[in-house]
């Protein structure tokens, strides 16, 4: 196959991040040849994403993931961590040899990478800027290759989208951090 054909296939095209086969084919990859004792994973998702959508339009929205992707994974990419898109506006990084308490540092950090891009909105009366959710969980390689550490990870998502948005979850409690950090 040529270099172009596997770009394309584990590439998702809109916001140059990989796709969700890219991430399945890297959590093998971890599970068999890296074999970490534990490993974290971070799910963000963009809050009331589909306000912005229908207000601004999708080609808006397209061009705001795309900036919130590079802002994310420019944070990830100093320590060679990827970022994957999970689908909509949900991405997923892989933290090989992480626990749980430096994950939701570092899910801190990605928080503020968001903000940081600022991407101004007005359809909400109570937000100014595009935000996200950063859901964390710690597992075992066994839960990575069954991926149930990211169905972990991902339930957390309920619990930071209803304490307010904007945070990080982790085991079922809600980090804020300041804005100005």
């Amino acid at each position: 196959m040529s270099n172009d054909f596997i770009k394309l296939a584990y590439n998702d095209v809109m916001t140059g991040t990989l796709n969700k086969k890219a991430l399945e084919t890297y959590c093998a990859f971890v599970t068999e040849k890296m074999q970490p004792e534990r490993v974290s994973t971070i799910i963000f998702d963009v809050d009331d994403f589909k306000s912005y959508n229908d207000h601004y339009s999708h080609m808006k929205g397209d061009e705001a993931l795309k900036r919130i992707a590079e802002s994310v994974a420019a944070v990830l990419e100093g320590d060679d961590w990827y970022l994957f898109r999970f689908g909509g506006e949900e991405f997923v990084a892989l933290l090989p040899d992480v626990e749980a308490g430096e994950a939701c540092r570092i899910a801190g950090e990605l928080l503020g990478a968001v903000r940081a891009v600022a991407i101004a909105r007005e359809d909400l009366p109570d937000k100014s800027i595009v935000t996200a959710s950063f859901e964390v969980a710690c597992g075992s390689t066994k839960e990575l290759s069954d991926l149930s550490v990211i169905t972990k990870a991902d339930r957390q998502l309920y619990v930071g989208k209803n304490g307010g948005k904007d945070c990080v979850a982790a085991n079922d409690v809600i980090y804020n951090f300041s804005p100005n950090k």
